[in-house]
């Protein structure tokens, strides 16, 4: 999904264009790094809403769901205390994509 690493590796290829007097490649190598870490957190977002619609299938006996995702180079983890006046915002209610595989 996403490897700091590499975008780090980048970003380092972007510092040493810009160094060379190379601005415009330079550019786009920081975009690429943004891009990239974008589709991380946009990919983490679906994937946090994706869950929470289905509460019922994650929840505990406390009423807390606590779910963790484990990938190659990640880990992350979710807890929502379901007991509290839980919401989402408007913009994730009904226009989503669905979630990553």
């Amino acid at each position: 999904m996403f490897d700091e690493q590499v975008v780090s590796e980048i970003c380092n290829h972007a510092w040493h264009l810009d160094d060379r007097g190379q601005k415009d490649a330079s550019a786009t190598f920081f975009e690429l790094a943004r891009s990239i870490r974008q589709k991380a957190v946009e990919k983490l977002d679906r994937l946090s809403l994706f869950v929470l619609e289905r509460t019922d299938e994650f929840a505990n006996a406390k009423n807390e769901l606590q779910i963790q995702f484990l990938g190659q180079n990640f880990k992350v983890g979710l807890w929502v205390n379901l007991a509290k006046n839980l919401r989402c915002p408007p913009s994730y209610r009904n226009d989503h994509d669905p979630p990553p595989e």
